[in-house]
């Protein structure tokens, strides 16, 4: 098979054709936007990142330009392009594409991947399939009328029954002309889109020959550990490595220097904008294992300049955002005259909300290979971000871009820790100073101390309602460091867009709004965690609503039904996250079948009770019930969990409910078990023994139930997570009649008369 070729000078809905020399069959590249933030680019903005071909034995290769982390996008993206191509699915491969500039933007997050190749992808298998029917006509002399798909990689002629397959037409579809604007597939048609299909490599995960990044070996290659600043912000003031020298394997000991980074997706970033993006720096021990590495750091003699971070810890952020909040803050967005109407209102409802720092805890501790020599620079990273990457490297190296080669390997969970580059660039400068390949290990505690959390953050909110319990006005104070301001600077605000203050809840039907924030300043890092700042504004207004429900004698799910039921955006109303205003329908939609799903309404025993969330977000509608049961001691146990879904087109169900299943997951850990603080600036938690995860004793019975639907796909990864703590905590009082407002759970307040 020929090299992959970049294409110029062409359309983003055409494709380049190209061959090989004499008889290597059909290569397509296609196209997809160079940012998903960026709709309207120019034309000459998008370049070719993805390739499809097809060889004369007939396998069919996708190269994939997304980062596999568990959520099954390999299988997706295989199955898209299966489909329009009217491929024989046994036959399709996958192949994992290095960073490179002629695949443009290879970023993943933001529940993107599918949504921003659905049609692309589309596009090209439709394209592909064109072209072979062509072919085929062609060399039995007969119409393209005459010639169909049979599904399988054959194409058929229909008056005499002949056939040819993929791979015999391959060479002669190379020279056919590239279509423009194929017909695509009715969904009624479809044969692969919208089954399960078992994971293109699920059986090398299984059986232990997948990849991964922690797997990586080169030759000669060398292992090493970091003792970085305990402190955020803190650096070395002189290290004595007598002692870790002495152990046995141990190579080298060295400081890594304290270098800044450039934003993670090229933003634009103020001088001196006040960022926190850094890589501290610290003392490596480069050895020939990983454990003689971690004996050699033991050793190490460590003077530390701790900074002004070492001032801070958890009481002290709590009570500043508590002060925070009792002073006006930066407007975010104000329809009507929310003061002038919650200080007439005939009722005011007013509750405050507590979210922690918490840490990605993803089950392959942060680890990046690197190997500098000769000007050239080659890592193999478990990355998320390798444009971001490749940025950084080329900065701190001072190296061009075509002296970089990053491959992207298998990574045992992402949900957004590795959308930093912060280990690709520790792994290449200690590689640098060592002389040799280097894979640079973190420990589970380095992971839990060192990484980029989510936000701590308070929420006040006040409603007023007028005499027949109508929500009139609705006034939300969010206090917290923001994610982009670690990276941008300056007192950026998080709120996941506007609408409701990022939960996907239309803001129309509120006719007095206020949403303002207060900011956070802390030496602690943030960075995106799974669903971003919906978790925590998600939290707040849910169980805000049940709080109003509550106080008006209404059932949760009709307080719901009333507060969405406009269809009418407000005068200078924005939409959630830049995208499509909420569907109404569809968000009602999900509502209404997680009810009759989980026997909302039904009477539970005493000490039982259920809770309700749901939200639209990252393209998909999703709603959920939680059920619980809680003791008289207090303890507490989450029973159920069913979830409705509206994602649109579901391409594999069950890559849909794993991904469900998993935000569940992810969701409760969250709210029953973690918390990030801070003494003298230092991360208090190290381990799983003081930072748990949901064991399998603990796991509730969770169902999953998709809408179905022909619209475009909506994002997965993320909108199972935010409505998990919600429900919960409204499952809760609907028990008990007691309310939680901080997570994660004081479970103690339970046993309380």
């Amino acid at each position: 098979m020929k090299t992959l070729r970049t294409a110029t000078n062409t359309s983003r809905r055409e494709f380049l054709k190209s061959t090989a020399a004499g008889s290597a069959g059909l290569l397509l590249a296609f196209y997809l936007p160079a940012s998903a933030s960026t709709p309207g680019a120019p034309e000459q903005d998008f370049k070719p990142n993805a390739y499809i071909a097809i060889d004369s034995h007939g396998d069919i290769r996708l190269v994939v330009t997304r980062s596999e982390m568990g959520q099954g996008v390999r299988t997706a993206l295989a199955m898209i392009l299966a489909e329009e191509l009217g491929a024989d699915w046994s036959r399709v491969k996958i192949e994992q594409g290095d960073c490179d500039p002629q695949y443009g933007d290879m970023t993943t997050g933001g529940s993107m991947s599918i949504r921003s190749t659905w049609d692309p992808l589309r596009k090209a298998g439709a394209s592909a399939r064109d072209m072979l029917l062509t072919a085929a006509a062609q060399t039995w002399g007969v119409t393209r009328e005459e010639c169909s798909p049979t599904g399988d990689s054959v194409i058929e002629h229909k008056k005499t029954g002949r056939k040819l397959t993929y791979g015999q037409l391959a060479v002669k579809a190379a020279s056919v002309p590239v279509p423009k604007d194929v017909p695509l597939k009715d969904p009624k048609d479809y044969r692969i889109v919208g089954t399960k299909r078992a994971r293109v490599d699920g059986q090398h995960i299984v059986i232990g020959e997948a990849h991964y990044g922690i797997d990586t070996k080169v030759p000669g290659m060398l292992f090493a550990v970091v003792a970085r600043p305990p402190v955020f912000g803190g650096k070395v003031k002189k290290f004595d490595a007598t002692r870790a020298l002495a152990v046995p394997g141990v190579r080298n000991v060295f400081e890594v220097p304290a270098v800044e980074m450039p934003p993670l997706f090229g933003e634009e970033r103020k001088p001196d904008s006040g960022h926190e993006h850094y890589l501290w720096g610290g003392v490596a021990v480069v050895a020939d294992s990983t454990w003689q590495a971690i004996a050699g750091r033991r050793a190490l003699t460590i003077d530390w300049d701790n900074g002004p971070g070492a001032e801070e810890s958890t009481e002290k952020q709590r009570a500043t955002l508590t002060e925070l909040l009792k002073t006006d803050g930066k407007e975010l967005k104000k329809i009507g005259d929310p003061d002038a109407t919650i200080s007439s209102a005939a009722k005011t409802i007013e509750a405050d909300y507590e979210t922690p720092f918490l840490a990605h805890m993803t089950m392959e501790p942060v680890n990046s290979t690197a190997s500098v020599h000769d000007g050239k620079c080659e890592v193999w990273a478990p990355t998320q971000n390798p444009n971001g990457m490749a940025t950084a490297l080329a900065g701190v190296l001072n190296l061009p871009q075509s002296a970089l080669t990053i491959h992207i390997t298998l990574i045992g969970g992402g949900f957004g820790r590795r959308l930093c580059i912060d280990y690709g660039v520790e792994a290449a400068l200690i590689s640098r100073s060592a002389a040799a390949p280097v894979k640079v290990i973190w420990t589970r505690d380095d992971d839990i101390r060192h990484d980029y959390y989510r936000p701590i953050s308070h929420h006040r909110l006040r409603a007023g309602l007028d005499a027949r319990g109508q929500v009139t006005s609705w006034l939300h104070h969010i206090a917290a460091p923001s994610t982009d301001s670690t990276f941008l600077g300056g007192e950026v605000p998080d709120t996941g867009g506007t609408e409701i203050a990022g939960t996907g809840l239309p803001s129309g039907t509120v006719p007095n709004y206020l949403l303002q924030q207060s900011f956070l300043h802390t030496a602690v890092p943030r960075g995106y965690w799974r669903a971003v700042d919906t978790n925590w504004n998600h939290f707040a207004v849910q169980c805000f609503i049940d709080e109003i429900a509550a106080a008006t004698s209404k059932d949760p799910l009709a307080l719901r039904r009333e507060l969405i039921a406009t269809k009418e955006k407000p005068a200078g109303g924005g939409d959630n996250e830049g995208e499509t205003p909420v569907n109404v329908d569809r968000l009602l939609g999900v509502l209404n079948l997680v009810a009759e799903k989980s026997d909302w309404g039904k009477p539970l025993a005493a000490g039982r009770g259920r809770g309700i969330a749901g939200l639209y977000g990252f393209g998909s509608y999703v709603a959920h019930v939680a059920e619980v049961t809680v003791a008289k001691d207090g303890t507490l146990r989450v029973d159920r969990v069913v979830v409705a879904v509206d994602c649109g087109q579901v391409i594999n169900p069950d890559l849909v409910a794993a991904q469900i299943e998993g935000g569940v997951v992810f969701g409760l850990t969250s709210a029953l078990y973690d918390e990030i603080t801070i003494q003298n600036g230092q991360v208090q938690q190290t381990n799983f023994d003081n930072y748990p995860m949901l064991r399998i004793a603990d796991m509730p019975k969770v169902e999953v139930h998709l809408v179905p639907s022909h619209e475009p796909p909506g994002g997965i990864g993320e909108p199972g997570v935010p409505s998990t703590a919600p429900a919960v905590a409204n499952a809760i009082f609907a028990a008990t009649g007691k309310r939680l407002r901080r997570l994660p759970f004081q479970t103690q307040e339970l046993a309380k008369s």
